[in-house]
């Protein structure tokens, strides 16, 4: 295949004009074809070939996730190009509803419920589970979070790992993509797989449908919530994924969601690296993940349940002290 730079916002492959998207969090770009059949993605080699024999992979077990048409190289880096599930990712379809009603619609919710359903029938097939044995620090990003934060409290976080390798390690290890929420569900499934590992069966099912609370909604933060569901929403959601799991025999999702929150917070807190490397980034936005993983990491030593519609109130308690 032949592939030509072109402006700053496209890329030609074979002829083709792919118009630019957007940059990816870890890296590279994203490209769309001019009739939203096809997507680019461009990268690193190490990176991006990885993400590729991920999407692959997947979809050859059964999962909803694009098809992977084409791949090449050019000037050093790689891209694959994969088939369009939709033109616009739930993300942004909750975002509109939310500035018109406040909370997501209840047909496009279905929607979102049933790519979520034929993702988590794939994920929760014992032909799916994987060999390897639980990394939970990987799935936490343990290392990121060391280095956002020198004053960790090095007790409570190895009582917390302790607990969640004690439990977390009765369960069967599958594929996840650790970071799934509405921004990369798309109506046809699900993309974005830069952050695929492999852990315990459930968890990004789980934490998915408390995605939007892991954001303050003050303005005054550098980032807020963007979507939001109701409580009758979550937990016809988490039924649902219990009732996939019984049928396929797997555990119940909800009968781990402490240890999937706590998880969850660590991983997102993980990425105030960020704030280390630019401290005037979004640093208030940093403080309210870090407060909200402590929250959770002191729920979950003393067994209090979880819950996720209380972290509004970090809000206030990091705004006060600023």
């Amino acid at each position: 295949m032949s592939e030509t730079p072109m402006s700053h916002g496209a890329v030609e492959i074979d002829g083709i004009s792919f118009d630019f998207v957007q940059n990816r969090l870890l890296g590279g770009k994203v490209y769309r074809h001019p009739d939203g059949s096809s997507f680019v993605r461009l990268g690193s080699k190490v990176d991006t070939l990885e993400e590729e024999i991920h999407t692959r992979t997947l979809h050859n077990r059964g999962y909803p996730v694009p098809e992977v048409i084409a791949h090449g190289e050019r000037d050093g880096e790689y891209y694959f190009i994969e088939t369009s599930l939709g033109s616009d990712h739930f993300g942004a379809i909750f975002m509109n509803e939310r500035t018109e009603t406040g909370i997501a619609s209840q047909e496009n919710f279905g929607l979102f419920e049933t790519i979520c359903a034929k993702y988590f029938e794939a994920q929760s097939n014992p032909k799916n589970y994987l060999r390897k044995g639980e990394d939970i620090d990987g799935v936490a990003r343990i290392p990121e979070l060391i280095i956002s934060y020198d004053d960790l409290d090095e007790r409570k976080l190895n009582a917390v790992l302790d607990k969640l390798r004690s439990r977390l390690g009765k369960l069967p290890s599958t594929y996840l993509q650790t970071d799934l929420n509405a921004f990369n569900i798309m109506p046809q499934g699900i993309i974005d797989f830069e952050y695929m590992h492999a852990g315990p069966v459930g968890y990004d099912v789980a934490t998915n449908i408390h995605f939007g609370r892991f954001f303050p909604k003050n303005e005054a933060f550098d980032m807020t919530c963007a979507y939001e569901f109701s409580d009758e929403q979550i937990n016809h959601y988490s039924e649902l994924m219990d009732d996939i799991a019984s049928q396929n025999r797997a555990p119940k999702p909800s009968d781990y969601l402490d240890d999937f929150l706590v998880l969850k917070s660590m991983w997102g807190a993980s990425k105030g690296v960020r704030s280390r490397e630019n401290p005037n980034r979004m640093r208030l936005f940093w403080l309210w993940r870090r407060e909200v993983m402590e929250r959770c990491m002191d729920m979950y030593l003393a067994d209090v349940p979880i819950d996720t519609s209380s972290f509004q109130e970090v809000d206030q308690v990091i705004l006060a002290h600023q």
